[in-house]
C-alpha cells in the first residue's frame, strides 16, 4: 500500500523560516528562495498582467495632448487583455487617480510600447511630432519624460494623406501603485492621430 504524507510546512533545519508551504485542499506550493534549477517548459503562468489597447478614432490634437485611457472623449483607447491586473476598476479599468494614468498593481519590470501614428490631410509646412512616457512615481499625471521618439509628417504639396510614425518602448522595474502616462505633441493644426496608434504592456517578471 502506498504511503501518503501530509505536510503544511517544511521549515529550515533551525526552525526559523519556512522553505517550502502547501496550501490546504488546493496543495499549491510555496518555495521561499528557488536559488537554482531549471523551470521545466511544461510548467504554465497565469495570464495575467498584459494588455494591449488601441486608439479608438483618428482624431486631431493640440500642441501637448494626453490619450484618454478609460471613457469614451477622444482620443481614447480600448484595451483588452488581463485589464483586472491593472487600475483601480477591479477589472473594468486599467486607469488609476485620473483617466490619463495607467496604474501598475503588483511590483514587477515592465516593458511598455507606444506607437504612434500621424496623418496629414493637407499641404502645410512640414509638421514635426512626438509621443513620450512619462511617470514619477505614485504620482497623478506625473511629467518625468520615461522615453519619448520623435518624427515628421513629411509636406507632399500633394492632396494624398501623408503619414509618420514615432514608436517608442521603455523597459523599466514598477512598484506597486506606481503610475505612468502617455502624451503627443503635434506642432501643425491639421495634423492627426491616427486610429492605428496603440500602447502594450507586458509584466516581464515579478519582483519581490
Amino acid at each position: 500500500m502506498a504511503s501518503v504524507l501530509q505536510v503544511a510546512t517544511i521549515k529550515d533545519q533551525g526552525g526559523n523560516a519556512n522553505a517550502i508551504e502547501i496550501a490546504n485542499s488546493s496543495a499549491n506550493v510555496t518555495i521561499n528562495n528557488l536559488a537554482a534549477g531549471s523551470i521545466a517548459d511544461a510548467v504554465t503562468q497565469p495570464a495575467t498582467d498584459y494588455i494591449q489597447g488601441k486608439l479608438q478614432t483618428t482624431t486631431n490634437i493640440g500642441a501637448y495632448t494626453m490619450i484618454n485611457l478609460s471613457g469614451s472623449t477622444d482620443p481614447y483607447i480600448n484595451w483588452t487583455g488581463s485589464i483586472a491586473s491593472f487600475g483601480d476598476g477591479g477589472g473594468s479599468t486599467i486607469t488609476g487617480t485620473t483617466e490619463h494614468d495607467l496604474k501598475f498593481r503588483t511590483k514587477g519590470i515592465y516593458h511598455i510600447f507606444f506607437s504612434c501614428t500621424f496623418v496629414g490631410n493637407s499641404a502645410e509646412t512640414t509638421r514635426y511630432t512626438y509621443a513620450v512616457i512619462r511617470g514619477s512615481g505614485s504620482t497623478s499625471e506625473g511629467t518625468t519624460e520615461l522615453a519619448m521618439a520623435m518624427d515628421q509628417v513629411s509636406n507632399t504639396n500633394s492632396a494624398s494623406p501623408d503619414y509618420g510614425n514615432a514608436g517608442v518602448s521603455y523597459v523599466g522595474l514598477f512598484n506597486a501603485n506606481d503610475q505612468i502616462n502617455f502624451q503627443v505633441y503635434n506642432s501643425a493644426a491639421n495634423n492627426d492621430l491616427h486610429n492605428t496608434t496603440h500602447i502594450s504592456v507586458l509584466k516581464i517578471k515579478s519582483v519581490a
